[in-house]
């Protein structure tokens, strides 16, 4: 069979090749398989540096979160601040776990922002205040809080870039590997050395500060190489003394069911946060200005050595009792059994050798003398003239709940009549300033000679 005429194609012919298409974009096929294969390599190394971000963001989260949680516990974790961040910690953790299990933008905005705000409020509360409840008043940084800030700071820069979505050979996101470890680092050694060596020794009624670095919250201060159960006990026999005292002084008073609740609550409050009626809410190192007059500096001198006669001339609380001093508060940390002379409150005037008050290191008759404190009538706008130079550091309290002579803290002031006491601030309008003086050879104050609070002074100095 021949082909039909003008087709020129017999059956016995091959197909030939459709016609030549270039690629779209212009190049052979040969180079789009190179371009393919280039992208696909680009995109495996962005994998990996995000997996390596993804990393280092949940390593440094959970690091910090971890840190938080000593920290927690030295604010007290059943107070706001204490809670604040052991809540902090537990959702850092929770949220680095869920980014690391499950890596999205959403979970990366959540973990950054978290971090974020906790470095913020961290920086705030040691450096100007935090305008939360129980940071207004800056603290010092501590070894702890430095690692928090650090680790939640590469955290932060570690998520942005995240959330950046940077891209690039894995040779050009190298640096973040090493200075994540370096960072991290530098701020977990320090936190985890914070507390070594911190040494109490009490032979002869003295004093071994062991060379150990200052310590400036005054929770973690006043539980020093405490365990949990020590704590719970020195807590459990300061409120119980309170209470039998009150008893004791008011017998025809309110009973021991209205009572122990509030004394319970008050003196918690007094030893984690030193807040509530009659706490001191001022903490901390006490600043220091020189004193380069001579005058002035040989005034000051001599009024220290008549304040620290004062103080050994009546070396045991039974001493001040048979001088005619009156215990009206118990021992609490940093601050001691107060214990108060009347006559030397009514003459009216300062007098470095006759201290209104004797502080002493524990509730019982042979507890050792540890410092001063003398006591003022003046204006709440007008501070005493006490000591010779600017360092002296004055304070009053808004109210006093006043057992008998006994002072109970309590955190609601108008809880005061329910225990059988008297609110008591000052004489008419006179507020009742007082500051303590550290001037005990054994027992001086790491945060100054004037300053409101003694961490030396411990739970476990109370027990001992």
């Amino acid at each position: 069979m021949t082909a039909p005429s003008g087709t020129g194609i017999s059956p016995a012919d091959p197909p030939t090749a459709p016609p030549y298409q270039p690629p779209p974009d212009g190049t052979s096929g040969g180079d789009q398989s190179v371009s393919q294969n280039e992208r696909q390599d680009q995109a495996r190394a962005r994998g990996r540096s995000s997996r390596l971000v993804v990393d280092i963001v949940t390593l440094t989260t959970i690091a910090a979160g971890i840190v938080h949680l000593p920290i927690a516990f030295a604010h007290g974790a059943d107070t706001l601040v204490g809670g604040g961040m052991a809540l902090t910690g537990a959702v850092q953790v929770t949220l680095a776990l869920a980014l690391w299990a499950q890596p999205g933008r959403l979970i990366a905005a959540a973990v950054t922002a978290v971090n974020l705000g906790a470095a913020v409020v961290l920086a705030l509360a040691h450096t100007t205040g935090a305008p939360l409840p129980g940071l207004a008043e800056p603290e010092a940084f501590d070894a702890q809080g430095v690692a928090v800030l650090g680790l939640e700071a590469v955290a932060v820069l570690a998520g942005l870039l995240l959330l950046a979505a940077v891209t690039g050979p894995d040779r050009a996101r190298l640096w973040v590997a090493p200075v994540t470890a370096v960072a991290v680092l530098a701020v977990a050694a320090p936190a985890g050395a914070t507390g070594g060596g911190h040494s109490h020794s009490h032979a002869d009624g003295g004093h071994d500060h062991g060379g150990s670095a200052l310590v400036m919250d005054r929770y973690q201060a006043f539980t020093a190489d405490m365990t949990q159960a020590q704590i719970d006990m020195a807590m459990r026999n300061s409120k119980e003394w309170l209470v039998t005292e009150v008893l004791r002084r008011n017998p025809d008073g309110p009973g021991r069911d209205q009572i122990a609740p509030l004394v319970d609550e008050g003196v918690e409050a007094m030893v984690r946060s030193g807040e509530g009626n009659g706490g001191h809410g001022h903490s901390g190192p006490a600043a220091w200005e020189p004193v380069t007059d001579p005058a002035t500096r040989a005034t000051l001198t001599t009024q220290l050595e008549q304040s620290r006669a004062a103080a050994l001339a009546l070396p045991t609380a039974a001493d001040a009792l048979a001088a005619g001093y009156i215990q009206v508060t118990q021992y609490l940390p940093g601050i001691g059994a107060h214990y108060l002379s009347i006559a030397n409150v009514r003459d009216g005037r300062l007098d470095a050798a006759k201290p209104e008050i004797l502080l002493y290191g524990s509730n019982r008759r042979d507890a050792p003398v540890v410092g001063v404190s003398y006591l003022q009538q003046s204006t709440p706008d007008a501070e005493p003239s006490g000591f010779a130079g600017p360092n002296d550091d004055w304070h009053y309290h808004d109210s006093l709940c006043s057992v008998k002579g006994m002072v109970v803290p309590l955190v609601n002031p108008d809880d005061c009549a329910t225990v059988g006491g008297r609110s008591r601030a000052g004489v008419s309008a006179n507020q009742a300033w007082m500051m303590h003086a550290w001037v005990v050879p054994g027992w001086e104050s790491p945060w100054g000679l004037f300053s409101s609070e003694n961490p030396e002074l411990t739970l476990a100095v109370g027990e001992a």
